[in-house]
């Protein structure tokens, strides 16, 4: 370059003539800024070589920024692309796992962070634990879950804004955990930021980037990872809603399952219902309500009477088998249950039976019905498939029980005809008699029951067994049977030994005389007149026979002679000297009677010396008179003192004097 001389001194170098700069030049430079392609400095230096310094400068700085910012719009296209395919796959969502894991991917090869993770948040314990990782090296973090209020990401949820750290072990503003502590020192993470995945205000999740070293985020990481947020936020949110939705649809399943469940069972209750009604109308017994119970339940099943006392069994597949039942006190509360609320009560598992349920008339318990286990269901229905059995159950009890009182209204009529006299001959009563199947040359045995009023309707269903009775009905305050047995003493003993097991109470059972049927009337006579003694004599219990009372009834039977005041007046005042002193100056009565009024007979008699007998004679004479010796005193004070001496050893016995 040549040189020209200065304004005030040496010369400057001529300017050099700078070489011209093509358009190809120009175009070069273009293609390499669009292309992001590295090019030459030294083209840049000769395009502005033709200006000022300071043209040249400003040249290179605007290179420099439309090369950044190019390279800016490149990399936001490439964030966009990514977007948009988050987008479409979010439109087709089938498998949430895998779409988080390529989110994750994503916002880790955009961002370019060391580890891209993504925390979901428990609702229900406020921790959130980790579900979708990229980068993470120990199995310890990729399993991490970070209690509430604790570490970065509880700042997150709680501010429900992006939070970061630049040295996470440094910043004091975050609370610490050992167990996180060790699980970010084992990925040797140091700064970390985090962005809320938000459902409106509701937090599903968080996600992170971090890195293992220092790092500053910047603005576009913190939208790119915002918008990645969202997109992670929706497809929980989707999953969720399809949760929702699949589990809406199970249960809409479920729901007309049971219905139609539910709608069968109702059928299948209704039709046993129907066959149960058909077998009281058809006439059938308890083993047919047994069996098509048992039929319908796949279950074993019993059916007791009023006093608990198995009538009918069948097994699971309604076969008769033997009727038993056992009760305890479980069964007797149960029962009692039952009874009141009118339910089928189940009973545990110590006892035989899966439940039972009371057949009930208002309050009056009719019977049972118990059902056995099994491994088949039992639910509600199968419940009220019972419960209404026992509804059949009791209307076919009633149903029973006002034929028996018709029968028992018709054949008490025909009984009060036999037993009265006036009546036994007539035609009409032995027609009567025939159409009720009674053959009258078969009443041999009169017997008549006493019992207490609270088990007469009891002890009336016990003699009505035709083992027992061939006719049986009230007359007045006795039950009356009229037994075919050769052995009236045997009869009687039956009929005891059975009511006192049903009522639990001893009754007081006369046996007539046996004999052909038309003297029955007069043969009942006799037994009345004997319960009427035995009444005087107050006995209440026992089996005792009319032949056991004939002396007395020859004397008092039929007369209404007070058997308590004829003893009374006869020798109350032994009796009352014995009562008062604890003495026994009765039964030296009774032995000076036996030994024909000889003192020596009686002496020996009572195993005593005479003079004590002739001292208990002469007391005697002091409280009944000198005349009590005499024939006629004698006989009616024998008469006393024997009535006496039979009603206390009825008393003591039990009247068991059959002979």
């Amino acid at each position: 370059m040549a040189e020209r001389p200065g304004p005030g001194g040496p010369t400057e170098p001529a300017p050099t003539v700078a070489e011209p700069v093509g358009a190809g030049q120009v175009a070069a430079l273009m293609d390499a800024l669009i292309s992001g392609r590295e090019f030459p400095s030294a083209l840049v230096d000769r395009i502005a070589g033709h200006g000022s310094a300071a043209d040249a400068a400003d040249l290179r700085r605007r290179v420099a920024e439309a090369r950044t910012t190019i390279d800016r719009w490149r990399r936001r296209d490439q964030q966009l692309s990514a977007l948009f395919s988050s987008a479409r796959e979010l439109a087709e969502l089938r498998d949430v796992d895998p779409l988080l894991d390529r989110l994750v991917e994503r916002a880790h090869d955009l961002v370019g962070s060391d580890l891209m993770y993504l925390s979901e948040f428990d609702a229900e314990t406020g921790d959130l634990h980790v579900r979708s990782t990229l980068g993470a090296v120990t199995e310890a973090f990729r399993h991490l879950r970070v209690p509430a209020g604790t570490g970065l990401a509880s700042k997150v949820v709680q501010a429900r804004a992006p939070r970061w750290q630049t040295d996470y072990f440094v910043d004091a503003d975050v609370r610490h955990d050992p167990g996180i502590d060790a699980a970010v020192a084992g990925e040797g993470l140091v700064s970390l930021l985090g962005i809320p995945m938000l459902a409106g205000d509701e937090v599903l999740g968080v996600l992170f980037a971090a890195y293992r070293s220092g790092h500053s985020f910047t603005t576009d990481e913190i939208a790119l990872l915002s918008a990645f947020a969202d997109h992670a936020a929706v497809v929980l949110q989707t999953a969720e809603l399809f949760a929702i939705a699949h589990r809406s649809t199970r249960e809409a399943e479920k729901a007309l399952a049971e219905s139609a469940h539910h709608v069968a069972a109702m059928e299948r209750a209704g039709l046993v219902h129907e066959e149960l009604t058909s077998v009281v109308l058809g006439g059938g017994d308890a083993g047919g309500i047994a069996a098509t119970l048992s039929r319908a339940l796949r279950r074993s099943v019993v059916i007791t009477d009023r006093s608990a006392a198995a009538v009918a069994a069948t097994d699971a597949h309604g076969t008769q088998v033997a009727p038993a039942f056992r009760v305890s006190a479980v069964i007797t509360e149960a029962l009692d249950e039952s009874r009141r609320s009118g339910h089928f009560v189940e009973l545990p598992e110590s006892e035989e039976h899966h439940g039972l349920t009371a057949a009930v008339a208002g309050r009056s318990l009719l019977g049972a019905i118990g059902v056995g286990r099994s491994s088949d269901p039992f639910g509600p229905v199968e419940k009220r498939i019972v419960e209404r059995a026992g509804l059949i159950l009791a209307l076919q009890t009633l149903q029973q029980d006002a034929f028996v009182r018709a029968e028992e209204r018709v054949r008490g009529e025909l009984l009060a005809d036999l037993l009265d006299p006036a009546r036994a001959a007539d035609p009409d009563v032995r027609q009567r008699a025939r159409a009720r199947r009674v053959d009258l040359q078969e009443l041999r045995v009169p017997i008549a029951v006493h019992v207490p009023d609270d088990v007469r309707d009891a002890a009336l269903r016990v003699v009505q067994d035709p083992a027992l009775a061939s006719l049986s009905g009230e007359r007045g305050q006795l039950v009356a049977v009229l037994s075919s047995s050769e052995d009236g003493a045997a009869a009687g003993e039956l009929i005891a030994r059975r009511l006192a097991a049903v009522t639990a109470r001893q009754p007081l059972v006369i046996v007539g005389r046996s004999g052909p049927a038309d003297r029955l009337a007069h043969r009942w006579a006799q037994v009345q007149a004997c319960a009427r003694l035995l009444e005087r004599l107050d006995v209440r219990h026992g089996l005792v026979s009319v032949d056991a009372y004939a002396p007395y009834l020859a004397v008092f039977g039929n007369g209404d002679d007070d058997v308590q005041a004829y003893i009374r007046h006869l020798i109350g005042p032994v009796l009352d000297w014995d009562a008062q002193r604890g003495t026994d100056l009765l039964r030296t009565v009774a032995a000076y009677l036996d030994c024909q009024s000889s003192p020596a007979a009686t002496a020996r008699s009572l195993g005593v010396h005479v003079n004590t007998v002739l001292q208990r004679l002469a007391r005697l004479d002091e409280l009944l008179g000198g005349r009590w010796r005499s024939p006629e005193v004698l006989f009616r004070l024998s008469i006393a003192v024997r009535l006496h001496l039979v009603a206390r050893s009825a008393a003591t016995t039990g009247g068991r004097n059959v002979h």
